[in-house]
């Protein structure tokens, strides 16, 4: 099951969103405009851009959308 998160800015206006698949802990980052921008393997515990590239490794999606911005 796919869980989606909203993410909002301090003016509360929506800047994206974090799919969460409830059954494997993975997550996908969504903008608004609906550009995906990276993933959360829970398997690997990396956070991956889009292109492939490993940003990091745990949980860093929000930054995602806060670089986008």
């Amino acid at each position: 099951m796919i869980n989606r998160q909203t993410i909002t800015d301090f003016g509360n206006k929506i800047i994206g969103y974090i799919d969460v698949d409830t059954n494997t802990g993975d997550k996908t980052v969504i903008a608004f405009g609906g550009k995906i921008l990276g993933y959360y393997k829970a398997v690997d515990d990396t956070t991956v851009a889009f292109g492939g590239r490993i940003i990091g490794h745990g949980d860093m999606c929000a930054s995602f959308l806060f670089q986008n911005k």
